[in-house]
């Protein structure tokens, strides 16, 4: 065997060059510095802050709805037990002068 021919049938350790991953130096990159980039940041931003601020003011909103209804159904327990007992106390006055009536009899 020849030494050219042994050299051809070995394989080389040199990588292949994939020749559409080398860089174009005359290509422009457009980085997002850019003004229109800046500008669509900030106004997502200030998107998602008034996003924020309307679930915080729903949130309070429900809060006090709820403090309210909490404070209707109170005054209306408080307005049963006040009647209840007024009953009660009118049920007892009459008891009592019922048997008023038959201790004079």
């Amino acid at each position: 065997m020849s030494q050219q021919q042994s050299l051809s049938q070995q394989p080389t350790n040199v990588p292949a060059w994939d020749w559409a991953q080398v860089p174009d130096m005359d290509l422009k990159v457009h980085t997002s510095d850019s003004e229109g980039t800046k500008q669509a940041k900030e106004a997502k931003k200030g998107k998602q802050e008034v996003l924020r601020k309307e679930k915080w003011a729903k949130a309070c909103h429900q809060k006090a709805e709820e403090a309210c209804l909490e404070r209707e159904r109170q005054e209306w327990e408080e307005h049963e037990r006040q009647e209840h007992k007024e009953c009660m106390d009118q049920e007892r006055q009459e008891c009592f002068k019922f048997r008023h009536m038959m201790w004079l009899i």
